[in-house]
């Protein structure tokens, strides 16, 4: 599903190749809220293949994925003026998430602006079952990341 010249503008990509055939066995977001209101649902994705956490961020038309510690409640975060960062499982916002769990990581693309190929807005994870699970970022002004479940064509954007 990928090949080394096909994920040239995504930082990480080595450590998703490393995890192809490995099960998903956790999933976590990273969410913003201020004065208890949700403004950023999912501002950072953790993934969990066997023992090993990834943090991935989609956001100023860029991908980036790197390994994490196991304390993700370290990202848990309220200040005196009502910002709040919390870490919850995806499944709980999006149940959707939870039959991913157990499949294995078959393959991964980069999504792309169509037109202009530098920028990346995200990525499709592959799973055993014909399951696909995308991370989008929406360019601006709408500026923010999306789940998506299940094959998805866009207008915007191209798999590389």
């Amino acid at each position: 599903m990928y090949s080394e010249a096909a994920i040239l503008y995504m930082r990480g990509q080595e450590i998703l190749k490393g995890l192809v055939g490995r099960s998903l066995t956790d999933g976590q977001v990273k969410s913003l809220s201020i004065n208890g209101e949700a403004v950023n649902l999912i501002n950072v994705s953790f993934l969990k293949f066997g023992n090993d956490w990834i943090r991935i961020v989609c956001t100023d038309e860029q991908t980036e994925i790197q390994f994490e510690d196991e304390n993700l409640s370290a990202f848990n975060l309220k200040t005196e003026d009502g910002v709040e960062f919390s870490v919850n499982p995806i499944g709980q916002f999006f149940p959707d998430f939870n039959k991913y769990l157990g499949k294995r990581l078959l393959g991964f693309k980069e999504l792309v602006l169509k037109e202009s190929e530098f920028m990346s807005f995200g990525l499709s994870l592959e799973f055993e079952g014909d399951l696909i699970f995308t991370i989008r970022n929406h360019d601006y002004p709408v500026d923010r990341n999306e789940y998506l479940f299940g094959k998805v064509h866009f207008d915007d954007l191209r798999e590389k």
